[in-house]
């Protein structure tokens, strides 16, 4: 109950999380056939107006780059427009701004909006921007609803912060409405933090040592930073201290440094890791130095005054970050970097077979209404028809299932069918010996395991291992008669599962011979139940092989007991 009330929660979490940053995202998509408005400067953290567009409210009224806006000052009805990108606002809005020039003499501008010239460059680029936040939040949504770990968690919080705030959107909101839209825009320039924690956790999900303290520090800075960055925003709207310019320097210079500190520990890990584990960690890597770095930079040139990008440009920059969710979906599909195959397979199960339902539901409905409604008797097929599905949605399941398995993830159907050929086979080995190697070998290569391992009980009562595979790995050699593993097993007579692996017993008429240890994958992520299924299944056809052999040497042995009884027989006759 309790772990179903907690995904209960963390659906309506991560929904509404996606929900609210997609709706101040995505709308400016329609900007190509609705360009927004705006008064034609925009301006930096402390007031300095950056870029002034020609033909603009704001180039007319002889407004400079150079020039700064007074915040305080400025009426507050008018004073929201300084913090929309491009000063965007509702088309024909009017707003009356204080502005000190170069020389420090201030006057006030009263501009209307106007539409904002749009090239085809700015048009492409905008669509592509945002058909990137939404694969974006989907596929981080996805990963944290269908395997939710501190990995997928921190993905999904670079996601949000990544998805940046639309322009038609922030105009367009009611006063407080945009002032929130801001203070959210403004704890998304901390995206370095779960930047940094992914990078810790990557790829294994797992943090222990420095690790473990950096990823406590910062955690505990987010406490400070997400209510001091929204204090940058709510003090210019309501008369606090401004931020100061060494204050927008220091502040722009952390996500520099979290960059710096995440790129290094994604290259350590990358130096550190085997040979073989490199090709599954090198596209994520380059996919966030990509995403994160490029749009870093567009960010950085803007702090250092050089000026206003061009919309092209800007977008065509933040839509690099689509490079991440691409490259974290190759490595989860191909290289297997984090398995979400039982999960989706449930769910593209589940959602086919209640598309099916529904959809027979649905056309039954309609022949009813059209074809039977003057008979009165509209309600016997559609309760015929509810009967039928009820009747054989079990058999519809397993058949959709195979399907899924079957096309959807071919390579655990590949490997559940070499296995039951190899456990299969194992009827006819003719040494113990032979069978401990095939359960070694096979599951491990079929499901990329870190490592296996059989033990086989001996007259004292423990478990000498006899056969692995993958290096010694295996966390021991031995196993006593009253160690944990062993009385669970000897209980249950079920597999077993531990922090970092699964044993699976050799049952033979009640009798556990001894048990096979499976590792984690390669990769470090567990083994999902439907591998368990397949594993048990396998184990229990090797427990058939060793019964088989056993029965066999039994069979000798009495062979050679009746031969020397004859034998014994024979000598007392001839006496």
């Amino acid at each position: 109950m309790e772990k179903t009330s907690g995904a209960s929660w963390r659906f309506a979490i991560v929904c509404a999380l996606t929900l609210v940053v997609a709706a101040l995202s995505l709308p400016d998509l329609v900007l190509p056939w609705h360009p927004f408005a705006s008064f034609g400067f925009d301006v930096n953290a402390v007031g300095r107006v950056l870029d002034v567009a020609p033909g603009s409210a704001a180039a007319d009224a002889g407004l400079r780059p150079g020039d700064t806006a007074a915040v305080t000052a400025t009426d507050f009805t008018s004073r929201r427009y300084l913090f929309t990108p491009y000063a965007s606002a509702p088309l024909g809005e009017r707003a009356t701004f204080r502005i000190a020039d170069v020389g420090g003499a201030r006057r006030s501008l009263t501009l209307v909006a106007r539409t904002r010239y749009r090239s085809t460059a700015d048009n492409l680029a905008d669509i592509a921007q945002g058909l990137s936040y939404v694969v974006f939040l989907v596929i981080a949504a996805g990963l944290v609803l269908l395997r939710p770990s501190g990995l997928t968690w921190a993905f999904f919080a670079y996601a949000l912060c990544a998805a940046g705030i639309s322009v038609t959107a922030v105009a367009n909101l009611p006063t407080y409405a945009s002032i929130a839209a801001v203070c959210w825009e403004a704890v998304q320039s901390l995206a370095w933090l779960p930047f940094a924690i992914f990078a810790l956790r990557f790829p294994a999900d797992a943090v222990a040592g420095w690790r473990r303290t950096v990823q406590r520090l910062l955690v505990a800075s987010s406490f400070a930073l997400v209510p001091l960055a929204i204090y940058t925003v709510l003090g210019a709207f309501f008369g606090g201290p401004l931020v100061t310019a060494a204050f927008a320097i220091v502040w722009w210079i952390l996500p520099v440094c979290g960059f710096a500190v995440g790129a290094m520990i994604f290259v350590g890990t990358y130096l550190h890791a085997p040979p073989a584990e490199r090709v599954r960690l090198r596209w994520v890597i380059l996919g966030f130095f990509a995403g994160y770095g490029g749009s870093l930079v567009a960010n950085l040139i803007v702090v250092a005054g050089i000026g206003t990008l061009p919309i092209w440009f800007n977008d065509l920059v933040q839509t690099l970050n689509v490079a991440v969710p691409a490259t974290v979906a190759y490595a989860i599909f191909k290289h297997r970097l984090i398995d979400i195959r039982f999960y989706l397979n449930r769910a593209l199960v589940y959602g086919l077979l209640t598309t099916i339902a529904v959809g027979i539901m649905t056309l039954l409905h309609w022949l009813v209404s059209k074809q039977l409604e003057g008979y009165q008797l509209g309600f016997l097929p559609e309760i015929v028809g509810a009967l039928v599905i009820g009747a054989s949605i079990l058999r519809l399941h397993k058949w959709l299932e195979s399907l899924v398995d079957r096309f959807v993830f071919r390579s655990v159907h590949d490997a559940e069918q070499h296995l039951a050929r190899v456990g299969d086979s194992m009827m006819y080995a003719q040494s113990v010996a032979g069978i401990d190697r095939l359960i070694c070998g096979e599951p491990r290569r079929a499901f990329d395991l870190a490592w296996s391992a059989v033990f086989h009980a001996v007259e004292s009562g423990d478990y000498l291992r006899t056969e692995h595979a993958g290096g010694d790995q295996a966390p021991s050699t031995e196993f006593g008669p009253d160690d944990a593993i062993v009385l669970e097993m000897c209980s249950s007579r079920r597999p077993v599962a531990t922090r970092d692996a699964i044993a699976y017993p050799f049952v033979v008429r009640d009798e556990i011979l001894g048990f096979a240890l499976m590792g984690v994958h390669a990769n470090g992520s567990a083994i999902d139940p439907n591998e368990r299924e397949i594993l048990d299944a396998f184990i229990r056809r090797a427990s058939i092989g060793y019964d088989h052999l056993i029965s066999k040497t039994r069979g000798a042995e009495n062979a050679r007991l009746k031969v020397e009884n004859e034998t014994l027989r024979s000598l007392i006759a001839s006496r």
